[in-house]
């Protein structure tokens, strides 16, 4: 994959087949989305196991539901983009990728939040997507301070402060992120285990498990190369778009579900 290769159909029965499996979650993503976050405030205005875990939240900068929503949001303007540039003649491939990724990071947030079995382990998640995010927006205010001139950008008097506060005081319970790796890593085996319960019978599931987690890593380092501008995407073993975007619009797809259910009463 280069990035000025251009985006071509396949042709066959498989192909045909898996642009009509993109599509199809392309398009529940985009209903499912439309139907039920239209604001984060419906998310959590029910006895639903997303208001409760909503609920036992520490206090933070940027709360589960805000977080939650915009990651939906996320991943449905993502998919609409990949969606077009699939349906567009003279579409390059990386373009395609770069909002896939987007994609894919957005709603495996979701999924690492939300998709555990267990309500402990969510709200273990939650409380660590809440110091990544909160971390991440610190960092953004700290560079926004010290403008000369972007005068418009720099914090009100005591935002950095108030934000450092609510950082350490996450910290002091809360195991930190190494970034959207060590999420996605997690998220991966999570989406795994979901995959297995809800697909046909495997002689050896710990497999299946295994070799959704890599492949998943792998499409987050593929393309973060392509999406930083890196060279070294050219020098690996050319990757197939069609079957990475099934695999892909799967994740969001079962992000949607999921969070569907745990906004249900």
């Amino acid at each position: 994959m280069t990035p000025l290769e251009p985006f071509v159909i396949d042709e066959s029965l498989q192909g045909q087949a898996m642009i009509v499996r993109i599509f199809a979650a392309i398009d529940y993503v985009v209903r499912s989305h439309d139907h039920q976050v239209a604001s984060p405030a419906l998310l959590t205005q029910s006895d639903t196991d997303f208001a409760r875990l909503c609920a036992e939240l520490p206090d933070a900068p940027v709360d589960l539901a805000t977080s939650v929503s915009a990651s939906a949001a996320i991943t449905r303007v993502s998919l609409v983009a990949v969606h077009q540039q699939l349906t567009t003649p003279g579409s390059h491939v990386v373009p395609i990728a770069i909002h896939a990724r987007a994609a894919l990071v957005a709603s495996g947030r979701i999924l690492y939040c939300l998709g555990p079995s267990s309500a402990e382990q969510r709200r273990r998640h939650a409380q660590r997507v809440l110091l990544q995010e909160a971390s991440s927006y610190l960092r953004a205010l700290k560079s926004a301070d010290a403008y000369a001139v972007m005068q418009k950008l720099v914090p009100t008097e005591g935002t950095v402060d108030q934000v450092k506060a609510q950082v350490r005081e996450l910290e002091r319970s809360i195991t930190r992120l190494q970034g959207e790796r060590d999420m996605l890593d997690e998220m991966a085996s999570v989406v795994g285990a979901l995959l297995c319960e809800l697909g046909p019978e495997a002689e050896d599931l710990e497999v299946v498990r295994q070799a959704h987690r890599e492949h998943v890593m792998w499409l987050f380092h593929f393309y973060s190369g392509f999406a930083h501008g890196y060279g070294w995407p050219t020098l690996c073993p050319p990757g197939e778009l069609v079957a990475d975007l099934v695999v892909i619009t799967g994740v969001a797809a079962l992000a949607m579900q999921v969070l569907e259910e745990r906004t249900q009463q």
